[in-house]
């Protein structure tokens, strides 16, 4: 399959591959979102409601036992439409990143160099979660799928949005420019090996 494809080929289908998983899993996460809210669910790209300024002004989440806490700076900083913009955006960007530098790895050093090296990632997350450092946050990528660690205005010591979107971007551009030149190098490797090898 890959010797009739091409080494460019297929890693672009590797790629595209990563980037459509990505994208079907969280858009499958918002539709069951949706279904669990229909009863109560409402569309609007402006105004939060009163319920959802009630419980960020108010002790009401913790007097209904509610499973979730609503920051009054999200509200004041974000529409609905763009917190669900930035939230699901971010989600999706940094899934196909880690998905990318999984198969980077993968294919560089052997199959489970990629599992664990995500998985030093993720532990960076749960790391910056225990500490609270505002500071290691811009080194947790994972974190900033949280509204709540954007900062809008950059006033605070928190990574500000267009840091946020500019490292996704670059790192993005990155990863794809070296699987394309290291990967194909790689991949020529292993098949001129086996050809050896038979």
């Amino acid at each position: 399959m890959l010797s009739r494809s091409g080494k460019r080929a297929w890693i672009f289908s590797q790629v595209f591959y990563v980037i459509i998983v990505s994208l079907v899993y969280f858009l499958f996460i918002f539709a069951c979102f949706c279904v669990v809210l229909l009863p109560n669910l409402g569309f609007s790209t402006e105004s939060w409601g009163k319920i959802i300024r009630t419980i960020s002004a108010t002790n009401a989440a913790q007097d209904f036992h509610l499973f979730f806490i609503v920051s009054p700076s999200v509200l004041s900083d974000f529409s609905p439409l763009q917190a669900f913009l930035y939230s699901f955006g971010t989600a999706f960007a940094v899934a196909v990143i880690l998905g990318l530098v999984v198969l980077f790895f993968n294919l560089a050093v052997k199959r489970s160099a990629g599992v664990f090296i995500s998985g030093a990632i993720v532990f960076v997350y749960m790391f910056v979660n225990m500490s609270g450092g505002s500071i290691i946050y811009y080194f947790s990528p994972i974190s900033w799928c949280s509204i709540l660690i954007a900062d809008k205005n950059g006033v605070s010591a928190y990574p500000d949005i267009s840091w946020i979107v500019a490292v996704l971007c670059i790192s993005f551009a990155v990863e794809i420019v070296t699987l394309f030149i290291f990967g194909s190098r790689k991949i020529k490797f292993v098949l001129d090996t086996k050809e050896e090898i038979s």
